[in-house]
């Protein structure tokens, strides 16, 4: 199977919405990720949360693999008193999205 490809920031938050929205979507969880929800006290549906309602306001970062990218998904949390929660995935095939990193937008 081919790779999904660079996608505009408004098609990326289409996609990355309608996956989040299926139910077979499947996420993968890079440790680091999980790792930072931890140190965040966040919690797996915020970040759900985040891929379901957020943006991709940037152009995406290219990935270790060739063919695929980092997109960064923006969102208000509602356990997240007002801050944004950035959430960086990278797309696969169907409705699978890997889980890089979690953070909060004033963090970076």
């Amino acid at each position: 199977m081919a790779a999904p490809g660079k996608w505009t920031p408004r098609d990326a938050t289409d996609r990355i919405r309608t996956c989040a929205n299926n139910a077979a979507f499947t996420p993968h969880w890079k440790r680091f990720a999980l790792e930072c929800l931890h140190e965040r006290d966040l919690i797996v549906g915020d970040v759900l949360h985040a891929l379901r309602e957020g943006m991709v306001l940037d152009e995406p970062t290219p990935s270790d693999l060739a063919g695929y990218f980092r997109y960064t998904v923006e969102s208000k949390v509602p356990n997240g008193e007002g801050r944004t929660l950035t959430v960086v995935v990278v797309p696969g095939h169907g409705c699978e999205l890997k889980i890089i990193r979690v953070t909060w937008s004033d963090e970076q």
